[in-house]
């Protein structure tokens, strides 16, 4: 068996599955650090558990912060398996090359709500991450105005940092970050974005889903800092298939109102406006060519 280095686990979505596939697993867990404890769920079809003895509550476990992950990469692992076992989970790569991607042949032969597996190039890209960086790097003038006077007198730092913010253009630092901040804190808080690329460039269809900062398993400072936005190496991602959009789009059709108000208008033009914001790219969602998946693991082996 691969061992897998997990980088991100939806372990809500995760356990649901397996829960489904194996007719039960633990649901709970009472964590007390450094105490045994029981372990609370009913687990049928001899699904292996870490410790024998006992089907049906009673099982021992002993645990701790650490011990945590460990128990949902143990249950992850258990689903990959069953959906192989019933053959259940589409491996892109063995399936397909590029001509099959680039050509469309991919596209038709995928189904929503499909399980897929598939090691690729990814790109993530972080939103809310960029936006704090903005806010840190308005800060930078002042910062850098009060390193360079440091040494100097009172009355000489005073105008050394007059001196440096005037020629940073401290104030159209301030009038260029402030509005793009407030676009992307009001557009894409907490988006997390995720492109996997199968063959590894854009020139062919990719897939595009979200992903849950909950999940991550690393907190993103380290993971950016290890890996970057485009990893120069290829993760497994398996996940589900959420939408597969056709080539003629969405329709946008300008509302119709009507001389009196009516909340229906209201609504109308809220739908309007939202659908402009996609077919534009303003918003995020999945649009053709691309493909959405719900990312459920990405690890590497």
């Amino acid at each position: 068996m691969d061992l897998k280095d997990f980088i991100y686990l939806d372990i809500d979505r995760v356990r649901s599955f397996t829960s489904q596939l194996f007719e039960g697993i633990p649901e709970t867990i009472d964590s007390k650090n450094g105490k045994e404890q029981d372990i609370k769920g009913k687990i049928k079809g001899g699904m292996p558990f870490l410790i024998s003895g006992g089907l049906e509550g009673g099982s021992l476990f002993r645990q701790e912060k650490t011990e945590t992950k460990s128990l949902q990469h143990y249950i992850y692992v258990l689903f990959e398996d069953r959906l192989n076992d019933l053959k259940k989970l589409s491996v892109l790569n063995e399936k397909f090359d590029e001509k099959n991607w680039v050509e469309g042949i991919v596209r038709k032969g995928l189904k929503e709500s499909e399980f897929i597996k598939i090691t690729a190039n990814v790109k993530i890209f972080d939103y809310e991450y960029l936006d704090n960086a903005f806010k840190m790097v308005k800060g930078l003038p002042e910062t850098v105005a009060e390193l360079t006077s440091m040494s100097l007198t009172k009355d000489k730092r005073k105008q050394k940092k007059r001196e440096t913010l005037k020629e940073m253009g401290a104030r159209d630092w301030d009038s260029t970050i402030n509005p793009i901040s407030k676009f992307m804190e009001t557009m894409y808080k907490g988006i997390i974005s995720l492109k996997i690329y199968p063959v590894g460039t854009d020139s062919a269809p990719y897939l595009l889903g979200r992903l849950n900062k909950n999940y991550l398993q690393y907190d993103r400072e380290t993971l950016l800092f290890q890996y970057g936005t485009e990893p120069n190496q290829k993760w497994t991602i398996v996940g589900q298939i959420s939408t597969i959009p056709d080539e003629k789009g969405i329709n946008v059709e300008k509302p119709q109102l009507k001389e009196g108000y009516n909340m229906l208008d209201m609504e109308n033009i809220m739908e309007y406006i939202l659908k402009l914001m996609v077919t534009t790219g303003l918003k995020f969602s999945v649009s053709y060519p691309s493909i959405g998946i719900i990312p459920l693991a990405i690890y590497r082996v």
